[in-house]
């Protein structure tokens, strides 16, 4: 449903393009990150082509073009970086929470 909005042919300037990928692919990417976090590597790289496809098909890239320049160029992060970024976060919030099923939560971290 959004794919015109973002496709190579789209005519919506990149920023639109980006503040589209913020708000509406990302969220739903990363929804329950902390079961994404626990699962296989592979299954997060899965969801890291995902986004580097979405990122280059906005900019207009070549598939083969660097994900690295990608990513400096959006200024958005891998998903693993994100994940180490937001997870302490999370598993803080747990613990402070007046729920007493989150409160014992095993914390995992890397």
């Amino acid at each position: 449903m959004l794919y015109p909005l973002v496709n190579r042919r789209s005519h919506l300037d990149t920023n639109s393009k980006l503040l589209l990928y913020k708000t509406v692919f990302k969220p739903v990417m990363t929804y329950g990150f902390p079961a994404w976090y626990n699962c296989a590597a592979t299954h997060r790289k899965k969801l890291q082509i995902k986004q580097n496809r979405i990122l280059k098909m906005m900019l207009n890239l070549e598939p083969f073009h660097s994900t690295d320049d990608v990513h400096k160029t959006t200024n958005v992060e891998r998903i693993d970086d994100w994940f180490q970024r937001v997870l302490p976060k999370f598993w803080m919030g747990c613990t402070t929470s007046a729920n007493p099923l989150l409160q014992h939560l095993p914390v995992i971290l890397d």
